[in-house]
């Protein structure tokens, strides 16, 4: 019943001074402001979020050994004292790490004592429990599809590209915008540059697709995997090629099915992280006015009528074969009953 959670790369890794910053709370990092991360908290908050004994193992060259440091919770507690435990990896994380890396660089991530994962089950090892735990593993599957997308579909070249297996299954990327699909148009795409009041410049792009109706689309398969619900309707926001807020209107309007199959792309580099007000855990952005304006009035408008009409003319278009089916069938039924009447 215990639940125990691994995440292994065969990455740069890191020597003793980046992993100690790494595990420390609000560290500065590698001067890389291109980077995914930005304020030396995600590992461990996401982390303490789940679980109470977080461990990382590391190497940054190949053959050397392996180093780890630990923040565990329970210490925490009964030493009064935010501690981080350096100690030796058991053989079981040399080979998890070892599977991985083979014998070069890379970092292993481990989770212990998992707590917070799970409501609590009578049998932690039960049925009900294990069927928990796999809904929570194919959602993890389906997020990271979406959230690295442009990295796991090896024809984007706008990131590059990394694989990821979750039990030994691959992950395949999911784009929102089903531009393979014949039906999907690009109704707009503009490319803005932002002036800042220190004369940098800097850069995004937004591009408005909208999806077929899910009959138009080329197989019932691709048609569910689209994902036409409601929600998955408005602005999907990347930052340096990594999606952290999908499918939001920003405030600017509330989701309604008319709008089912719009959903906007809005790309930016860490160099609008100030502009954008990029929140801590990096999941959301507050534009400025100018640019809020901008995308409400001058953007979104024309997208949203073409969205507005495909889905309406679909609407229009399948009640009148409903309609006429119905006549269809009123109209057998009523030649049937002059038939047997004559016959009569």
């Amino acid at each position: 019943g215990d639940i125990y959670i691994a995440v292994a790369d065969n990455g740069c890794g890191m020597d003793k001074a980046t992993l100690m910053d790494g595990m420390t709370y609000g560290a500065k990092g590698v001067n890389d402001a291109k980077r995914l991360g930005k304020f030396g908290l995600g590992l461990k908050t996401a982390s303490t979020a789940f679980c109470r004994k977080l461990s990382v193992i590391t190497r940054d060259e190949p053959f050397t050994p392996l180093l780890k440091a630990v923040w565990d919770l329970d210490h925490v507690v009964n030493a009064s004292d935010w501690e981080l435990l350096l100690d030796e990896p058991n053989a079981y994380e040399v080979d998890l790490f070892e599977k991985t890396a083979m014998s070069s660089s890379g970092t292993l991530v481990v989770w212990e004592n998992v707590d917070r994962l799970l409501k609590n089950y009578a049998n932690p090892g039960g049925k009900d429990a294990r069927r928990a735990l796999d809904k929570v593993i194919n959602a993890f599957r389906d997020h990271a599809a979406m959230i690295y997308q442009r990295f796991l579909e090896p024809s984007d070249t706008r990131a590059r590209n990394v694989s990821i297996t979750v039990n030994e299954i691959p992950v395949t990327s999911w784009s929102p915008f089903c531009e393979s699909e014949a039906g999907t148009e690009m109704v707009a795409d503009c490319t803005k540059i932002v002036d800042f009041s220190n004369g940098d410049r800097g850069e995004f792009s937004i591009k408005a697709f909208i999806l077929p109706r899910r009959e138009h689309f080329s197989t019932p398969e691709a048609a569910s995997e689209a994902r036409l619900t409601n929600n998955m309707q408005g602005i999907y926001i990347y930052r340096e090629n990594r999606l952290i807020h999908p499918s939001d209107w920003l405030g600017m309007f509330s989701k309604e099915p008319h709008l089912t199959l719009l959903r906007i792309e809005f790309s930016f580099d860490h160099t609008l992280d100030d502009a954008f007000q990029v929140d801590l855990k990096k999941s959301r952005i507050m534009l400025n006015e100018d640019l809020y304006n901008w995308v409400l009035n001058e953007f979104i408008p024309a997208p949203r009528n073409a969205a507005n009409e495909r889905y309406r003319t679909g609407v229009r278009l399948s009640t009148s074969e409903t309609a006429k089916t119905a006549h269809t069938g009123s109209n057998r039924s009523i030649q049937e009953k002059e038939e047997d009447v004559v016959g009569s």
